[in-house]
């Protein structure tokens, strides 16, 4: 969360760097994709989004059932998009 925090709060470079950090770390450990998503969808990046949450549901991600994207307000940029909603639809939440 606090990689998306540095995305909506415009301090792009350490949205960056979260990203690459988390990404590192998931070589060697488990990392729910929804983590690294989140950060995605805050920086506006929601074609990459969308297709780490897919493979978060294809993975059975527990993040991704925990943690819903549609009560987050400052990721309000991808509650529209049709591909989040045909995501929500096939977990039974639409």
């Amino acid at each position: 969360m606090i990689g998306a925090a540095y995305a909506k709060s415009g301090q792009r470079e350490k949205a960056v760097n979260t990203l690459h950090e988390l990404e590192e770390q998931s070589k060697q450990n488990y990392i729910p994709k929804t983590s690294i998503a989140v950060i995605y969808v805050a920086s506006g990046e929601i074609d990459k989004a969308i297709e780490l949450l897919n493979k978060a549901y294809d993975e059975r991600d527990p993040m991704l059932l925990a943690f819903d994207f549609k009560t987050i307000p400052y990721l309000d940029n991808i509650h529209l998009d049709p591909r989040f909603i045909a995501l929500r639809k096939r977990m039974g939440l639409e």
